[in-house]
């Protein structure tokens, strides 16, 4: 995979694996990857390395502080028409403007991960519309999985929250295209605290953010093997959803999900925040979309914002 960066400095603390970087010259570079360097790495100089990865991963994208979100420049170019790169990463350690599912404000704290990613899959995909949501948040419940002291305790929270305990660690947030019965583009996002625990008010929604690092009596693992694992994780993940294996995908959805056979309350998702409840049950079920299947509820919940109301009896 192609790295490149404004900072060589930042870069190494998070991908211990480059070696080897040399200054290179944007004029260089392909015009569409031109696009992406100038919206997503500000700094005067440019900076390359190769590192051995998956190979449904082409180029990495680097930078401390990204002024504006990731996310949204990798969206917003390839609804333009931008012809951009399959298999882009971008990764930031902090910044501005950041947001996760309804534009709510995402606390990009230093000593964290903010991964945005690009996919071209130009094939029909069963459930896409849910799919990409479910195999970002699966892949991270994995990648936590396989760190020291952590197996099995990440949970996801309908639909796109991972917790440990009762702390937020993770959010997803997904998009797609498509054209006619083909998916041609997707953009995933993924904050994931790592060393540092955000500044978050309390809502009954979010009670309270917390970091990996909470969770471990050794500050460990590092960013940098965090983000080899979940970059393999979310490769592996994508593969099975575009080879049909969403079933596969969504029974570990369903396994790890912190409100099954729980008792929540359905509030709606409002500008304002303000709580209008809509439902309220035992999941009795998730369905083939992501939707809820409350006891006592006809109609199955599809969206909204979830409490966990107490443990089922």
């Amino acid at each position: 995979m192609h790295v490149y960066t404004d900072n060589i400095s930042y870069s190494t603390q998070v991908l211990e694996s480059a070696h080897g970087w040399t200054r290179t010259s944007r004029l260089s570079l392909q015009h569409e990857l031109q696009l992406l360097v100038r919206s997503l790495l500000p700094g005067d100089e440019l900076f390359r390395a190769e590192i051995e990865s998956d190979d449904c991963w082409r180029t990495l994208l680097i930078t401390e502080f990204a002024h504006r979100s990731q996310f949204d420049v990798l969206l917003d170019l390839s609804r333009a028409g931008a012809s951009l790169p399959s298999g882009t990463v971008c990764l930031a350690g902090s910044g501005n403007s950041f947001h996760g599912f309804r534009s709510r404000p995402w606390a990009a704290a230093p000593g964290n991960l903010h991964l945005s990613a690009f996919l071209t899959p130009n094939r029909a995909i069963d459930h896409f519309d849910v799919g990409f949501t479910i195999l970002s948040a699966v892949s991270v419940v994995q990648t936590i999985d396989t760190l020291q002291g952590l197996a099995h305790r990440a949970m996801i929270r309908w639909i796109n929250d991972v917790m440990i305990d009762q702390a937020k660690v993770s959010g997803v947030l997904t998009a797609s295209q498509s054209s006619r019965n083909l998916v041609t583009g997707a953009v995933i996002g993924v904050g994931l605290n790592v060393e540092t625990r955000p500044h978050v008010e309390p809502t009954p929604f979010v009670r309270e953010a917390g970091a990996l690092w909470d969770f471990v009596e050794a500050k460990q693992p590092s960013r940098s093997h965090i983000l080899t694992r979940l970059l393999d994780r979310l490769a592996h993940n994508y593969r099975l959803l575009v080879g049909g294996r969403y079933d596969q995908l969504l029974d570990f959805y369903r396994g790890r999900s912190l409100v099954a056979n729980k008792r929540v309350q359905i509030f709606a998702d409002t500008v304002d925040g303000a709580l209008q409840e809509l439902a309220r049950g035992r999941v009795l079920s998730i369905g083939e979309g992501l939707e809820l299947i409350l006891e006592g509820v006809d109609t199955p919940i599809r969206k909204g914002r979830l409490v966990v109301a107490q443990a089922a009896s």
